[in-house]
């Protein structure tokens, strides 16, 4: 079960209910039972992580194959790439790039491409597919999304695919992502929308089970990103959302600089 605070229904960050759960959690008392309840809680997620990695670990040479069951991936990339085409892009960051398929497609509208992934064997084969394709332009590299190697203003866009069903904290990769983002940046989210095939969870390590219109524009405003544009693709049983949004460009009197 996943629970949070009422923090989407207002735009200063704080919902009807939200002052009220806060009291409560502080009136709790800071028990020795609920000191084993955090630790246990603590297990549970690092279970889960545990069994996120070994399933990447598993599926790794498989992954390209295994996403074209749910979604038709050349739909899904040519919306990417007329969206991100638009204009010129200097630097692109892949997050949870998998076997590199979005470096790849992304190579010839990019200056400079940088996948990460927390999977030694999915950079293995992004490595191998980016050298025989020649995409000199794009490299891979191990990172956590959470707390990405990069400095603030980093990359002109961004792309999550298909990797914040399997987060804890989707909201918090989005913030992530929007730091490296230079002003006027953009960052595409590719995930699904809300489905009821429960048997993702076990099967394919899925934690949460799609994500509303609503709740992916809440990420990008809390993110500081504004949103800009959403496609939905409809596959046999899933429907895959892809959603647009901007960082705020630098504006000096009325003029607006960006990269």
């Amino acid at each position: 079960m996943f629970h949070r605070l009422a923090d989407f229904a207002a735009s200063n960050g704080a919902g009807a209910g939200a002052d009220v759960a806060r009291h409560l959690v502080d009136l709790l008392p800071k028990t020795q039972s609920g000191n084993r309840d955090l630790d246990r809680l603590a297990a549970v997620k690092q279970a889960r992580d545990d069994k996120a990695a070994a399933y990447f670990d598993d599926i790794a040479e498989s992954w390209d194959s295994l996403r074209s069951l749910h979604v038709d991936d050349r739909k899904v990339e040519t919306v990417i790439g007329d969206w991100l085409g638009q204009t010129p892009i200097g630097s692109l960051l892949d997050i949870g790039t998998g076997t590199g398929r979005i470096l790849e497609v992304l190579s010839p509208l990019i200056e400079r491409g940088v996948g990460i992934d927390q999977s030694r064997e999915m950079l293995s084969v992004a490595r191998a597919n980016l050298e025989r394709g020649s995409y000199e332009n794009c490299q891979v590299r191990q990172a956590d999304l959470y707390r990405l190697p990069f400095a603030e203003a980093d990359f002109d866009a961004a792309v999550i695919h298909q990797v914040l069903h399997y987060l804890d904290e989707p909201g918090a990769a989005i913030r992530e992502a929007a730091r490296v983002l230079s002003p006027g940046g953009r960052l595409v989210v590719i995930d699904f929308q809300p489905h009821r095939m429960e048997n993702l969870r076990d099967e394919y390590s899925h934690r949460r089970l799609g994500f509303s219109e609503d709740t992916i524009r809440a990420f990008f405003t809390q993110a500081g990103l504004t949103p800009k544009d959403t496609t939905a693709l409809a596959g046999s049983e899933l429907t895959v959302g892809v959603w647009l949004a901007e960082k705020s460009p630098v504006t000096i009197g009325d003029t607006e600089l960006t990269p």
